[in-house]
């Protein structure tokens, strides 16, 4: 069975609204006090306690060597001393970062299979945790180098040793009892016909395989329901560590903000967790992207596929169950529409550059005559020369466009009595037109070229 994982990265950025501190206690379901964040420069607690139903467990995890004093302790923490560590991680950072559209770090997202049991689900995060962010080991990347004759690119060197706060949750986002949508209500439909049991919020505390809670007011009435959905927020600093100290530069971050490391985390993400799963002996594997998406990169392929990697290629490699005749009749008439769409949209397209071309000359040509002291029989000429170029420019539209046709067609006839008196011609007595339609005749009007008025 092939099942599709979350994996995604997205950065913390006071310029989006975000804070370091009240991001870090929504994840971990605390309650933190931000200094000097209230009014008038006073503390603001941000109260999240109330998610603790969520939250599974939290830690924090830092590089073997050069993370601050209080941070490392050769005793894993209390839930207490684990609350006073990652308030003063957080509020550290809030500080140092002092920018009004600064990054405040970088959070990934990383869901699990329902088969992992929480030990394995834990020692999956702090392994793909350590690989990326916080044992990373030594990366090269290209800054920007002043010098006397101007800037060049050259390569630094820098360390991966982030210090990173881990949440792990069980469930996604609740549904509500009354008052649900549509399609939130398909959705408890599909889950209480594929035999997911709905328990109690008290039977499902430890419950490590797929399930529904329902969460209950005091009076024992169902308020709302939520799917088991293990994931992780992982939220990595936007400095690293050395010496007990925060690096000067953010130069390690830029690895961070590359598009290959989003791309790597994915990829890596669910071979990581095919290799636990298999250890696990389920025949479960998960993707998180997907063949139609981008398929498998450069570094997965060229690698000696073990048993894992060559079932997903498998499964993702299997036609999909047949259709029926109207189906298959109602998308190949789709296609086709979407085809004659595409089509249309093309000619449109070209027919729009030509109009600024032809636009663009025209411009050039009326400023040409304005400017110029050529005779009347050369400006006589270029402009037949030009309308006879945009009688063919537009030869190749007259039926695939005859909106656009019609447009032209006004324009030009617009022109004619310019064209007329270019060559000479004079308009329809007034008085003969005006005796037959048995009105007064008009003052008499002159006829000459249109550049002498």
């Amino acid at each position: 069975m092939l099942r599709n994982v979350l994996c995604r990265t997205t950065p913390v950025s006071r310029a989006r609204g975000h804070t370091a501190i009240g991001g870090a206690a929504y994840r971990a379901g605390e309650n933190l006090r931000a200094y000097g964040q209230g009014e008038n420069g006073q503390d603001k607690t941000f109260r999240y306690s109330n998610r603790r139903d969520v939250v599974r467990e939290t830690f924090i995890m830092t590089p073997k060597e050069g993370a601050p004093d209080y941070l490392t302790s050769e005793q894993a923490p209390t839930k207490a001393q684990l609350r006073e560590q990652r308030m003063e991680l957080w509020n550290d950072v809030e500080a140092r970062e002092k920018g009004k559209t600064a990054r405040l770090g970088r959070e990934l997202q990383l869901g699990f299979a329902y088969e992992l049991n929480h030990a394995d689900q834990r020692a999956l995060v702090e392994e793909f945790v350590k690989r990326y962010a916080t044992e990373g080991g030594e990366r090269e990347i290209k800054v920007q180098v002043k010098t006397k004759a101007g800037t060049r690119i050259d390569t630094k060197k820098v360390q991966i040793n982030f210090v990173a706060d881990v949440a792990m949750h069980d469930y996604g986002k609740r549904i509500p009892f009354a008052g649900a949508s549509d399609e939130q209500r398909a959705k408890i439909r599909n889950w209480a016909e594929a035999g997911i049991p709905f328990v109690s919020a008290e039977d499902a505390k430890g419950m490590e395989s797929a399930h529904v809670r329902e969460n209950h007011d005091r009076h024992g009435n169902i308020t709302s329901y939520q799917i088991y959905q293990p994931h992780a927020h992982v939220r990595i600093t936007p400095r690293t560590v050395e010496n007990g100290e925060w690096s000067n530069d953010k130069f390690a971050s830029r690895v961070l903000n590359e598009h290959n490391f989003a791309m790597n985390l994915r990829y890596d993400w669910e071979h990581l967790q095919n290799t636990y799963l298999e250890r696990a002996g389920s025949d479960v594997r998960v993707t998180c992207t997907p063949e139609v998406q981008d398929g498998y990169p450069l570094h997965v392929q060229t690698e000696t596929k073990d048993p894992v990697t060559r079932n997903i290629e498998e499964r993702l490699s299997e036609k999909s169950e047949p259709i029926s005749e109207e189906v298959a009749a109602e998308r190949e008439k789709q296609r086709e529409r979407n085809q004659e769409a595409q089509e249309k949209l093309a000619i449109d397209d070209e027919f729009r550059e030509v109009h600024k071309e032809t636009l663009r000359e025209l411009q050039i040509d009326q400023f040409q005559e304005e400017n110029s002291g050529d005779a009347p029989e050369a400006q006589q000429y270029r402009i037949v020369e030009w309308y006879r170029n945009v009688g063919r420019r537009l030869e190749g539209w007259r039926d695939a466009v005859p909106e656009k046709a019609a447009q032209w067609q006004e324009r030009l006839q617009s022109m004619k009595p310019r064209l007329k008196a270019w060559f000479g011609y004079s308009p329809p007595d007034p008085e003969d037109t005006a005796s037959r339609n048995g009105a007064d005749p008009p003052e008499p009007q002159r006829t000459e070229p249109e550049h002498d008025r």
